[in-house]
């Protein structure tokens, strides 16, 4: 019995495997941000609701001066330890809709807060009046335990409910700032 010829085997052309190529970068992206996502819920990234052990206060800078410091101005904090702020009357918040220590990249570990809606609406004023600053006036130091630690810039009113402190954290800092906000 004769069977017919096989057919000579199909090359695939360019542009299929540069689709098979490109679903597999997608597939391999997916797999990696699921992986991070995992992180980010593990027993390392904690929350918390309610109050607050220590108080967070959110304050206007009014100026911004080398070191040494003046009576009542406080140390930039990290990374300008160099520097002085002077510090306007703005808030402090208590308690908490929720705290949670969240890994953000490229910012690295943040603590994020989601306020109660009154100090929300309050956050919003504040930022809103000094988003139309120029610098430093434009910038809000995050005050915890009497120590700056983060005095970003606002350029535009933030009017939800949750704010992020960032200072290029390492993961034990965070940490450490969480447990000592949160207690």
């Amino acid at each position: 019995m004769d069977f017919p010829p096989s057919p000579a085997p199909r090359r695939l052309s360019p542009g299929v495997i540069g689709l098979i190529i490109a679903a597999a970068v997608i597939v391999l992206g997916l797999a990696a941000s699921l992986v991070l996502l995992r992180l980010t819920d593990s027993p390392a990234a904690p929350s918390s609701t309610g109050r607050i052990a220590r108080p967070v206060s959110l304050l206007p800078v009014t100026d911004d001066y080398p070191a040494p410091c003046r009576t009542g101005d406080l140390p930039a904090g990290k990374p300008e330890a160099d520097r002085c702020l002077a510090l306007g009357s703005g808030m402090t918040v208590t308690a908490v809709d929720r705290i949670e220590m969240v890994y953000n990249p490229p910012s690295g570990w943040v603590i994020r807060i989601s306020l109660l809606p009154e100090d929300a609406t309050r956050f919003g004023d504040l930022t809103t009046r000094i988003s139309q600053q120029s610098d430093p006036g434009n910038r809000l130091a995050i005050v915890v335990d009497a120590a700056v630690v983060s005095a970003p810039a606002v350029t535009t009113p933030i009017l939800g409910p949750a704010l992020e402190i960032s200072g290029n954290f390492n993961q034990q800092e965070a940490r450490r700032l969480f447990d000592s906000i949160r207690g």
